[in-house]
């Protein structure tokens, strides 16, 4: 009987270390389709979410043994990310160490990247794959490294002359946006009555129109 007693216990523990392991306190927001075209840039911004009262690194932690936030990224031979762009974290101070301010990462955060289409690349929809490498912590202690499975899609065009290549329409009401080129409503809306659009130029330009 004790021998049971004891094998149960191990599977068990077994169990919730494993889910300990699994756990993830860092989530990757729906991210609107991006275009691209011609030799230009265009930016796409990927959102995360971070669990209630946790926090994790920025990518600038300031001491050497804090693991930074980092996106890592494999994109498809089509697509070059040209820039990745971190927002700066906050300084504070927690109760494991108050002598000592951390840069951290709290609530959602943005990761900003600049695009573009390689020489002679085929237009389709693309998925570019990565993962978001961070280390989490709360009030009271940090946790092990933890690995995010990232995902967003981009939309090669070929042959499109100078002008507006991305458009985003914003209708008040709804709070939606809408991608003109695809027809999709992602989160977000204006205020007021109308209807705005946006559009990015090849150049790398936004213009706008009531």
């Amino acid at each position: 009987m004790m021998k049971i007693v004891i094998v149960a216990l191990a599977l068990l523990v077994a169990s919730q270390a494993q889910d300990i392991k699994k756990k993830q306190y860092v989530t990757q927001l729906a991210t609107p389709r991006v275009s691209v075209a011609g030799a230009k840039t265009a930016p796409v911004q990927l959102r995360f979410a971070i669990d209630p009262e946790m926090h994790i690194n920025s990518n600038h932690p300031k001491t050497e043994n804090l693991i930074p936030t980092k996106l890592v990224l494999d994109p498809p031979t089509d697509i070059s990310v040209v820039k990745t762009i971190y927002p700066a974290g906050k300084d504070f101070a927690f109760a494991f160490d108050p002598s000592e301010k951390l840069n951290v990462y709290s609530g959602e955060f943005p990761i900003t990247l600049q695009l573009r289409p390689a020489h002679g690349a085929s237009a389709g929809t693309l998925k570019v794959h990565g993962e978001l490498q961070y280390q989490a912590c709360n009030d009271r202690a940090c946790f092990p490294p933890k690995k995010l499975p990232v995902e967003f899609e981009v939309i090669v065009e070929v042959g499109v002359p100078g002008g507006w290549n991305v458009g985003v329409r914003v209708r008040s009401g709804v709070k939606a946006i809408e991608d003109v080129g695809t027809g999709e409503a992602t989160r977000g809306g204006v205020e007021g009555g109308g209807e705005c659009m946006m559009s990015l130029a090849s150049n790398g330009d936004f213009g706008s129109g009531i």
